[in-house]
């Protein structure tokens, strides 16, 4: 009875961390669709409002994604999983602030800045790729 209850609580936890997993990855896939759209949207003035929302979304999936751990550090010992998730947040984070600056670049139709927010959002986001999913 132990050895089914441990192997009830294993499977358990594999799924969940599949599911967390699965999760996270669909987050990012929106935020890649999104970032796209925005790339190719943010030179015309007439397309701010739907940008503006655009970035709202961005901002809420990164929300979405901070409370998430990436399959490459699941495995990790804990005290290094608990500073890679750390490095995570504070990555995350920053792209949260930086798609709600971008909103509000798009609202303001201010679109030089919001050309200068999507170039910081690529390159943060480069850097969390090349840490937390290096085999894309």
């Amino acid at each position: 009875m132990k050895i089914l209850a441990k192997s009830i609580l294993a499977t358990g936890l594999m799924f969940a961390s599949l599911s967390a997993s699965a999760l996270l990855k669909d987050d990012m896939k929106q935020i890649g669709g999104i970032f796209k759209a925005l790339g190719q949207q943010f030179k015309d003035p007439s397309m701010n409002n739907d940008s503006a929302q655009l970035a709202g979304q961005l901002a809420a999936l990164f929300g979405q994604a901070i409370n998430e751990v990436p399959p490459s550090i699941e495995n990790l010992p804990q005290a290094e999983k608990d500073v890679a998730i750390a490095h995570f947040k504070t990555l995350i984070q920053q792209e949260i602030d930086l798609s709600l600056e971008l909103q509000k670049a798009f609202l303001a139709n201010d679109n030089a800045a919001a050309f200068e927010i999507l170039k910081k959002i690529s390159a943060l986001r480069g850097e969390g790729h090349d840490i937390f999913n290096p085999h894309q």
